[in-house]
């Protein structure tokens, strides 16, 4: 006799993995080829050139825009506060806050 389940049990997972093909004689070939090329001069070896400067640079300029505009934004915000402190403190706007919340 079977028990009802009351937690639903997820199924099997099912992996859409192709296995890749390794041609060893393909790639022995490939290499012979291109060092066959750079010995004729047809193909110059390629050097690595590292960008690591430039990387860093676009980075700076980000971090610095980010500061300037999340300098602004807290400015903004301090003005704002200190125009509704003032209207609180230095106008009738507290009386007229506490008639609204009276009259409901």
């Amino acid at each position: 006799m079977a028990l009802p389940r009351f937690i639903k049990l997820p199924g099997h997972y099912i992996f859409d993995y192709k296995p890749m093909y390794y041609d060893a004689k393909k790639e022995e070939r490939e290499k012979k080829e291109k060092q066959f090329k750079q010995e004729l001069g047809l193909e110059t070896k390629e050097e690595y050139k590292s960008d690591i400067k430039g990387q860093f640079k676009s980075r700076m300029s980000y971090s610095r825009r980010t500061k300037k505009t999340s300098n602004i934004t807290l400015l903004f915000l301090i003005a704002f506060l200190g125009f509704v402190a003032y209207l609180f403190f230095y106008t009738d706007s507290l009386s007229i806050i506490t008639e609204m919340f009276v009259k409901y």
